[in-house]
């Protein structure tokens, strides 16, 4: 979904503002996962963890024109820059 996929560039900035994930995230996320996704998503969790498992992910639904879609979001450490985080979309079946 090029929605999400733009949304997600920006996640962070998306995921740490209250008010940005209410206007943006909450009309896209299945109102049953956008709790955990939000809770799951925050920086605090993501770095924890990253630094205990290396590779994170969250699982999601997500609704398109009207019909339900998975998602899982991937997180890593940039080995290049441990200081960056990459963070993958991808539609799950």
């Amino acid at each position: 979904n090029d929605r999400l996929k733009k949304l997600f560039k920006n996640v962070e900035d998306i995921i740490m503002s209250p008010e940005a994930r209410n206007t943006v995230l909450k009309p896209i996320i299945h109102p049953d996962d956008f709790e955990e996704f939000c809770k799951n998503s925050l920086h605090e969790n993501v770095m924890k963890n990253l630094s205990e498992k290396g590779v994170y992910t969250v699982s999601y639904r997500a609704i398109e024109n009207g019909k339900l879609v998975n998602y899982q979001s991937r997180y890593a450490i940039d080995p290049q820059n441990p200081r960056r985080i990459i963070i993958g979309l991808h539609e799950t079946k």
